[in-house]
């Protein structure tokens, strides 16, 4: 957990799949990957969008487009 946020339960909780996830959020799927196994940390605006995530997945995944 980082930051207060739990990296790898976010995507999940988001109802995407490892495919759709970085292609809603613009990120590769590498560096969701690298998040979700604690290798890398999130910057600045990919933690503030991991939060919208964790508050309202619900909103952010129609925000982003994605059904």
């Amino acid at each position: 957990m980082v930051h207060g946020i739990d990296r790898r339960s976010i995507r999940p909780a988001s109802g995407m799949t490892h495919a759709e996830f970085p292609a809603a959020c613009d990120f590769s799927v590498r560096t969701i990957q690298e998040l979700e196994r604690g290798a890398k940390r999130p910057s600045g605006p990919v933690r503030t969008l991991l939060r919208a995530i964790k508050g309202d997945a619900a909103r952010v995944r129609r925000a982003l487009g994605v059904a």
